[in-house]
């Protein structure tokens, strides 16, 4: 009977993987990054926000609309995040670029994240936000966590539609990680 049992869960956790390997093998690479993100975000509207940003001016995710766009999030107090924010500026830099760049900073004031940026010559929009809602509106918790978990850096693409395609914890590590996402998703 044991023996059974035991054949029997195996057949099932095999037909089980034979069908997620189907499924994910008729996927684009677009739709297979969309359909494995940890993200629940990653094919979603993106939440809109109007922030202020470190030069005093405001950083509104609507003025993007129709671009497709990276948005960036980052703090002061994140040493991954500085060292990955110079690779945001080479690829915004470059000659073609076809998704714009756009950053938030959570930290413990505006004036560290402008002596941050300056030092790294950012050049692209950083919005500064204290409260952490923008944060949390692209990082939604699961349900029943007691404190809020933010990881940083974390990064989200946003098609010219709107729609989060991306949504990713940690770093590209190179321009050429961050054009190969880009070639994946077919922003490129």
């Amino acid at each position: 009977m044991r023996t059974f049992l035991l054949v029997a869960v195996a057949a099932i956790l095999g037909v089980l993987l034979v069908s997620q390997w189907s499924y994910l093998s008729s996927l684009t690479q677009k739709q297979r990054i969309i359909a494995t993100s940890a993200f629940p975000i990653v094919s979603e509207n993106a939440p809109p926000f109007d922030l202020p940003t470190i030069t005093g001016e405001r950083l509104r995710l609507a003025d993007y609309e129709g671009r497709p766009v990276l948005l960036y999030f980052w703090t002061t107090w994140c040493g991954i995040c500085k060292r990955e924010l110079p690779i945001l500026v080479d690829y915004s830099e470059g000659a073609e670029v076809p998704v714009s760049v756009i950053s938030v900073c959570s930290g413990r004031s505006p004036e560290k994240a402008r002596e941050i940026a300056a030092g790294l010559d950012v050049s692209f929009p950083v919005g500064y936000e204290d409260d952490r809602l923008v944060v949390e509106s692209y990082q939604p918790q699961e349900e029943g966590l007691r404190r809020q978990i933010t990881a940083f850096p974390f990064a989200v693409i946003i098609d010219a539609d709107g729609k989060v395609v991306y949504a990713l914890a940690g770093r590209f590590g190179s321009v050429e990680g961050l054009l190969d996402t880009l070639d994946r998703l077919e922003l490129r």
